[in-house]
């Protein structure tokens, strides 16, 4: 064989082994990668030596572990804070440490209560109590759990004052938001408290309406200024309505919004959305039970315009259950809103609390809709979801509390994948949507002075209910002509809101000025 064709032999073979050497290269890479990605499932409760009792109120992934801020009655009986972190392939516990000191107790705020800051260490609010007084509290915490301050907020007229959310701010400063008793005997405040980026007091608004109101949750918005979800009352319970705050930079109103109903409505809870607009989820009273003493309650979720608070689109699924209520809502990477909450349901004359999951577009069409527990059996068991987070690989981790017919709650982590499974394969379960859509009404003279009329020709089933400009419901009507003229002399001067609600969750809403 001649030395030319030796050498063609011997480059055909070596061309032959690097494709080799390369697939082996690819499929070894495919094959790592596919490892890396694949979910992993857990679902679990954790019982921790000499802790009673452990609530996991909020959760976040950061530096590949799960950080979990839970509430824990330790062994002399005082509640406690504890801090956690877990693995994120198995849920294991790699540390732990309960805080709190002296004969006091101290108590978690709501979903959300704890959070990463920009620095990567946390903060975490909610209240001190102790025999003489109850204060507001901002702790921040380094990755380990050390505490690097601890700041108190003091009520020095009724020495009340509690935390349920707090938020880092563009200036590293933090906002918080709470309540405070007022001055009636069935009255309570909301308050919202500014700081500086190590805890010290700039500022401090209070908002009262009259009744019981209190803020659960709060985000900054793009402008500087800050978007609340709370919650107000009277007397009659059963009044409860969502109220959305939105807050210029120093704390006064801009506007706010009612997205509850006639009936007692859950909390709302509140996230940016990526074009700057806001998504408002919460629990629609469709009807009232057991002789008016509860609500059996939708998931409704509105998209709100960021400049006034109008409605962009608002959606209503037929999620009825006893008790349902939202705990968080996010948006996603991709442009989908989860959210997540828990409610009561009837299982052969028990009643025991399981956990959801809803998943949206960026439009409000629900994708799924799933149930989720720990204990699903004859137990008189409640399954409570509170906070969740999402991992590169789409899984959802979700932390919460589980009790069964014991005297103790334990804490819950569970991970599950993008499709809200536990185990692999499980069914898609949707929900069907009732499309709430907005439609432009006549409402004239706009502005008004005397008198107002609606344009119902319509909408004769639907109830009308009009709003000032800091939520309180001021008129109720069944509207049963095709014409509806109100005398609005009465009304002070300024904007008003409208909705009209039937009993088949279709919305109808807008606003008349008041000359």
């Amino acid at each position: 064989m001649s030395k030319s064709g030796l050498c063609q032999i011997c480059s055909l073979f070596i061309i032959l082994n690097m494709k080799k050497l390369l697939f082996y290269f690819v499929f070894f890479f495919i094959s790592i990668n596919t490892t890396v990605c694949q979910t992993t499932y857990f679902n679990n409760i954790y019982i921790f030596n000499n802790i009673h009792l452990t609530s996991g109120q909020s959760i976040i992934l950061s530096d590949s572990i799960y950080n979990v801020a839970a509430s824990a009655i330790d062994t002399t009986g005082l509640l406690k804070i504890l801090l956690c972190n877990t693995d994120t392939s198995n849920g294991n516990i790699i540390n732990k440490k309960l805080i709190g000191w002296g004969y006091n107790n101290f108590y978690l705020g709501y979903s959300g209560c704890f959070q990463k800051t920009s620095d990567n260490n946390f903060v975490v609010v909610g209240v001190k109590h102790d025999t003489v007084q109850s204060t507001a509290f901002l702790m921040k915490v380094n990755s380990n759990f050390d505490t690097l301050f601890f700041k108190e907020y003091v009520d020095t007229t009724f020495k009340y004052l509690e935390f349920q959310q707090g938020k880092e701010t563009y200036d590293k400063g933090f906002i918080l938001v709470g309540t405070l008793p007022g001055t009636g005997t069935y009255d309570q405040n909301i308050v919202v408290l500014k700081t500086d980026s190590v805890g010290n007091e700039q500022w401090r608004k209070i908002y009262n309406w009259g009744g019981v109101e209190y803020a659960r949750n709060v985000i900054q918005t793009p402008d500087g200024g800050y978007l609340l979800g709370c919650y107000t009352y009277n007397t009659n319970y059963l009044s409860g309505d969502g109220i959305i705050l939105k807050l210029d930079t120093f704390g006064n109103i801009e506007w706010s919004r009612n997205v509850g109903g006639p009936n007692r409505d859950g909390v709302p809870v509140i996230a940016l959305a990526k074009d700057s607009n806001y998504i408002i989820a919460t629990a629609y009273a469709y009807s009232t039970i057991w002789g008016a003493d509860a609500s059996e309650l939708k998931i409704q979720v509105l998209k709100l315009n960021k400049l006034n608070g109008d409605t962009i689109w608002v959606r209503q699924y037929d999620t009825i259950s006893t008790a349902n209520a939202v705990s968080m809502v996010k948006e996603l990477d991709n442009g989908n809103i989860l959210i997540m909450g828990s409610a009561f349901t009837e299982n052969s004359g028990i009643w025991f609390g399981t956990s959801w999951i809803l998943k949206l577009n960026s439009n409000g069409d629900s994708l799924l809709y799933r149930r989720f527990w720990k204990y699903n059996d004859e137990h008189t068991n409640n399954n409570t979801a509170y906070d969740f987070c999402v991992t590169n690989e789409k899984s959802i981790v979700i932390c919460g509390e589980v009790k069964q017919d014991t005297a103790y709650n334990y804490l819950w982590l569970a991970k599950m994948d993008s499709l809200g499974c536990l185990q692999p394969g499980c069914d898609i379960v949707g929900v069907v949507e009732i499309k709430a859509d907005i439609v432009e009404l006549t409402v004239y003279p706009n502005p008004a002075n005397n008198s107002i009329t609606f344009n119902t020709d319509m909408y004769k089933d639907f109830k009308l209910t009009i709003f000032n400009a800091i939520g309180q419901t001021i008129l109720q009507k069944q509207l049963a002509t095709s014409n509806t003229t109100l005398n609005i002399q009465s009304f002070q001067q300024g904007m008003y809101y409208y909705t009209l609600i039937n009993n088949k969750g279709k919305v109808l809403s807008g606003k008349f000025v008041k000359e």
